[in-house]
């Protein structure tokens, strides 16, 4: 018997040390959900891109309307998942994973049907941004349960719900070594009682009971008990959920009512601030009521900053521009200075023209010569192609020549009257 417990304790020893060493895929498989994802989803941006205007011509006012509006949606998600990714912290956003792949088969659904219209082979657009309304708790818990993932305890932590997640195939290996316990001990106390062996000598038959009744009460906790079982598989603290709306929600009223008066470069850096929340509570939200404020918002920003109407194609823009159509603004495209108006040089980070740079650059690009240029700040910068941009008017720190160097809200502010004193 001594040797049958030696061994199984060994078993259990080498079970808990591989579990506490191995990541589960469940984890592995959500670690890379969103490097998946993204890519499918800047693809489809790009595609949406490229043939939006010819798209938007083919249709007739209203549906042509309801196609811009659909993609500016899909655009001003774009800057709410960037900024819930550049913000995550110390654990993995199963909300964050399972709205990145929603929006990204959205976005490939309205690509498909944009490509259509433009080549005159349909007029129906079937996409829509309806799944996003969805809980995302209930999308979260979606995913998880597709990768194999159960959730134990659930809390409130700083604006988020964090649940601590397992997987599925581990607890139940150790509800079935539990039972395998609690079988070999009701076995052997069995064979004690039946059998008398070692009746004679007290001592030793008190720690042969003792044994056995440690074994199947070890065995009936790693059955009947889920906190025990914890204890044995890999728990991992993971987000389902994000609760941060109705503060950003009240900073976008706060921010409206501070400049609706006169709109200047320190509206536009602060904007860079309110904004990107603002799209995060669109997509994120999982409440249409939310949603609704979310959008009214954005627009009510968008109107006060003169920018209510992004353009489609470049028959919008004044000579000499063109519409950049991911952000929605008339942008004077460059590959060289000499492209440029005088007194303004080409930034090969933004590939536009805009006055010389100070110190400071959109998105982190380094400035040097007075032009901003690419640099390191692209590999580790956290973020999803296809935005607005107002993520990127953030590393600005409220410097004008760097506000004024991005191409939509910023550019086009910077370049109005100033409001009067």
């Amino acid at each position: 018997m001594r040797v049958h417990h030696r061994f199984l304790a060994a078993l259990l020893a080498i079970g808990v040390l591989l579990g506490a060493c191995t990541k589960p895929d469940w984890l592995k498989r959500l670690e890379h959900a969103v490097d998946i994802a993204v890519p499918q989803l800047e693809a489809a941006l790009d595609t949406i891109a490229k043939d939006l205007p010819l798209a938007v011509a083919k249709l007739d006012a209203v549906a042509g309307r309801r196609l811009a509006e659909l993609e500016s949606t899909l655009r001003d998600a774009v800057d709410g998942l960037s900024y819930v990714l550049a913000h995550q912290r110390d654990h993995l956003d199963a909300a964050l994973a399972a709205r990145v792949q929603q929006l990204a088969a959205i976005a490939q659904t309205l690509a498909y049907d944009v490509h259509a219209v433009a080549l005159g082979l349909s007029t129906r657009i079937t996409a829509s941004t309806t799944e996003l309304l969805a809980a995302t708790r209930a999308a979260a818990t979606r995913l998880l349960v597709q990768l194999d993932a159960q959730i134990a305890r659930v809390e409130t932590e700083s604006g988020r719900v964090v649940a601590s997640v397992y997987s599925e195939v581990d607890d139940m290996i150790v509800r079935i070594v539990g039972i395998a316990l609690l079988v070999l001990g009701l076995a052997g106390g069995a064979v004690v009682l039946i059998l008398r062996i070692n009746r004679r000598r007290a001592v030793a038959f008190a720690i042969q009971l003792a044994a056995i009744g440690t074994v199947t009460l070890a065995g009936s906790l790693l059955l009947l008990s889920g906190t025990v079982r914890r204890w044995f598989v890999h728990v991992e603290p993971v987000v389902i959920d994000h609760t941060e709306c109705p503060t950003a929600l009240t900073a976008g009223v706060t921010y409206i009512g501070r400049y609706r008066a006169g709109v200047t470069p320190a509206a536009v850096a602060e904007a860079s601030t309110i904004v990107p929340p603002i799209a995060s509570c669109l997509v994120m939200a999982g409440a249409p009521a939310l949603v609704e404020r979310a959008t009214q918002r954005l627009a009510e920003i968008r109107r006060m900053l003169g920018i209510a109407h992004p353009c489609i194609d470049s028959s919008a823009c004044s000579a000499g521009a063109t519409c950049d159509v991911a952000t929605g603004a008339c942008i004077e495209t460059c590959t060289r200075s000499t492209d440029c108006q005088a007194g303004v040089v080409c930034h090969e980070s933004e590939r536009s023209c805009g006055p010389p740079c100070t110190t400071t650059c959109p998105g982190g690009a380094t400035c040097g010569g007075g032009i901003c240029k690419p640099g390191a700040y692209a590999a580790t910068a956290r973020g999803i192609r296809g935005g607005r941009g107002w993520n990127r008017v953030e590393t600005c720190a409220g410097d004008p020549a760097c506000l004024a160097i991005v191409r939509g809200p910023a550019k086009a502010v910077l370049r109005r009257p100033p409001a009067p004193p």
